[in-house]
């Protein structure tokens, strides 16, 4: 409308000029045949961009407007300028971040389910991963203390060192954060290992941000959002995070989306699609624009199935491409999923019945294999980086197992041998590095690795040991990737 307005204003100009004047000035287009546009040429003779009469705010506020471009007959206004987005509070000038202990901006508005974005959508400060072997920080909770009046309960996590070759140590000083309570679950971090989110006892997130020198700052204690979260995934681009709510899909179950801005900013996007007690999410490498999900009614699936293959395109709403019933009741609750390396075959443990099941993924369809038994509480599944193997975390029975793994069979997994005895609190295996074989898990007194072979081998490790008493009794971890 500006552009409009101005060149009526001119043309009403030209006609008070003299003919020479008319056809040198106001409709005859320029020698070089560039467009007719008032540009502001700045004083130096630099090319500016076509919007260089509005200035970047770097206080948080509305973007502002150049006086020069007044002086040019440009009508502009703050409802022009300010975008939806102006509200958000970027980093200023210096480099400042929220408070630690600001409140959750759970103000914002939520975002259309069609206006959420697929996996890796181009995002706009890109997380690029680190280098694959290098130095990282793990970040561990410790819901317990020695303190009977508030029932042993405690909201405290420790930062530790990971080195390159993977030797645990804890920082003296000690590094401690104060969050919420979180017994169970991984930690996720976005690609470049800078934001970390967890999902926490209360439903709530947990966030923090390590800088380039591995300091870490607490940015959220509990953001909450339309969820109560008892997972979360992190998107591929590391530009949002999902949320399971292991709710039914009537009163608010599904996957959620939270948006992660350049600061470390939440957003709430909203429900991306409804499910019944969703337990597991995964994106494979090998899948590229799709997703695998285990639940109940998602996206409106029929009957029992509860294990579905999504067609998830970047800047897309995903679709149901094929669900199958990998266990042959409605008894199961479940509690992870993963696919393997090669994409073709995923794994869905449920916690209820103590069973793992196997499902084929083919283009088009998902088809159960096999269903593993018995197993006390399965919670947890890591698969081995070289294919042909995987583990089972068991919370009941305190203990890890391998399944192995041969795709020549009929059924190609088989329960084989307790690794070790565990009294878990999470599982994490790197994605990338020397590393990358070895599963590190929170456990009463410490961490504990367990190594993939490229046999099909599992090697304990042993336990590195940290604090004592209640206070030692790990719950949710995570590590940069």
């Amino acid at each position: 409308m500006t552009n409009v307005r101005a060149r009526l204003f001119g043309f009403a100009a030209c006609l008070l000029l003299t003919v020479p004047l008319l056809w040198t000035g106001c409709g005859q287009p320029p020698a070089d045949g560039s467009p007719d546009v008032d540009v502001l040429t700045p004083a130096d003779g630099s090319q500016p961009a076509s919007d260089a009469a509005v200035v970047p705010p770097t206080d948080g506020g509305a973007l502002k407007v150049d006086a020069s471009a007044t002086d040019a007959g440009i009508e502009t206004s703050d409802a022009d300028l300010t975008g939806a987005d102006a509200s958000t509070q970027p980093e200023d000038a210096a480099g400042a971040l929220p408070d630690v202990g600001a409140a959750p901006d759970v103000g914002t508005a939520v975002v259309p389910d069609a206006a959420v974005a697929g996996p890796d959508a181009g995002p706009v400060c890109p997380r690029l991963p680190k280098a694959a072997d290098r130095a990282r920080k793990i970040v561990v909770a410790h819901p317990f203390k020695d303190d009977p009046a508030n029932n042993y309960k405690a909201k405290s996590w420790d930062v530790l060192d990971l080195s390159a070759t993977g030797v645990v140590t804890q920082p003296n000083p000690r590094v401690t954060l104060t969050m919420g309570r979180a017994n169970w679950g991984e930690m996720v971090f976005t690609p470049d290992g800078e934001i970390g989110v967890a999902a926490q006892d209360d439903g709530s997130v947990a966030e923090v941000k390590f800088d380039e020198g591995g300091n870490v700052q607490v940015l959220q204690t509990g953001f909450t959002g339309p969820f109560y979260g008892e997972k979360v995934v992190m998107d591929p681009s590391g530009e949002r995070f999902y949320v399971l709510d292991r709710e039914v899909d009537t009163v608010g179950g599904g996957v959620y989306a939270v948006k992660i801005g350049c600061d470390g900013t939440l957003t709430n996007e909203g429900k991306v699609f409804g499910a019944t007690m969703p337990g597991g999410l995964d994106f494979p490498s090998a899948l590229a624009g799709k997703a695998f999900v285990a639940g109940k009614r998602v996206l409106a699936s029929p009957g029992l199935t509860n294990s579905h293959l999504l067609a998830w395109a970047a800047g897309a709403k995903p679709t149901r491409v094929a669900s199958v019933a990998a266990f042959p009741d409605d008894a199961a609750i479940v509690s992870d999923a993963r696919v393997m390396p090669d994409g073709k075959w995923a794994l869905v443990s449920d916690s209820a019945e103590g069973r793992v099941a196997v499902v084929e993924l083919q283009a088009s369809a998902v088809v159960a294999t096999q269903v593993l038994s018995p197993f006390s509480d399965p919670q947890q599944i890591v698969v081995s980086p070289y294919g042909n193997a995987a583990a089972v975390l068991c919370s009941m029975s305190d203990s890890l197992w391998r399944l192995s793994f041969d795709s020549s069979k009929a059924s190609p997994f088989a329960i084989g041998n307790k690794i070790t005895t565990v009294q878990p609190g999470a599982a994490v295996r790197l994605a990338q590095g020397g590393l990358s074989d070895r599963v590190f898990i929170a456990e009463l007194e410490g961490i504990r690795q367990v190594q993939f072979a490229a046999d099909g081998t599992m090697t304990d490790l042993g336990l590195t040991k940290f604090l004592a008493g209640y206070e030692a009794i790990s719950g949710a971890m995570g590590i940069q990737p």
